[in-house]
């Protein structure tokens, strides 16, 4: 009678949210609480050569759950979630696979997260200080080219900039320099640029 594989789970070294997998005694690959759990249920297995598909199957199953749980609570980009899992330690064919599920499902869709997430920030934050926002979340070199190509508008700026002096600012007494000069400061904190600001704080004093 054949014995099945000896596969274990132990702590890792020094990530306390990872394990270590072994099988036969033999480091196999590290795997994230996250997805698997903090007590993870290992399969059985018989066969070494069987055990590659047989976690592909496992690690498909509790990165689905985990994908739809985090969907059930906010919205993601898929980029965003691709880092996400990226980060879980997810298999990169794993990964694809959940993430187009989900866009035929229609939990996943860029572009209504995009415009949702462009719209809550616009009146208060530059173009680029949004885009940096959006490159912490994960998202490709080729997905914010695209954004700033097709959100790239001037008087979107420059209302911002309105928005945020006749609200943060309103008391700022912007004829006095020095004050000025601090508002102009954080403004390009924001990553508006010194020319419009400079432009939009005189029309904003002129009405």
């Amino acid at each position: 009678m054949q014995l099945p594989l000896k596969i274990e789970v132990k702590p890792h070294e020094w990530r306390k949210e990872l394990f270590t997998l072994y099988i036969n005694e033999e480091r196999e690959r590290d795997i994230h609480s996250s997805i698997f759990g903090k007590k993870p249920i290992l399969p059985t297995c018989l066969q070494l050569s069987d055990w590659k598909e047989m976690f592909d199957r496992w690690e498909y199953k509790r990165t689905r759950n985990y994908v739809i749980w985090r969907l059930s609570n906010q919205s993601y980009h898929s980029e965003q979630l691709q880092k996400l899992l990226k980060d879980k330690l997810v298999q990169p064919v794993t990964i694809q696979k959940v993430i187009q599920e989900c866009k035929i499902a229609g939990y996943l869709n860029d572009e209504d997260w995009i415009s949702s997430f462009m719209r809550s920030h616009q009146k208060k934050h530059s173009l680029r200080s949004i885009l940096v926002k959006l490159q912490t979340k994960g998202l490709t070199r080729e997905s914010l080219e695209q954004i700033k190509q097709e959100w790239n508008q001037s008087d979107q700026e420059k209302n911002g900039i309105l928005t945020l002096l006749r609200t943060r600012y309103q008391h700022q007494n912007l004829r006095d320099f020095v004050i000025k000069q601090k508002v102009v400061t954080a403004l390009m904190r924001k990553g508006y640029s010194f020319d419009l600001i400079e432009t939009t704080i005189r029309e904003f004093i002129v009405d």
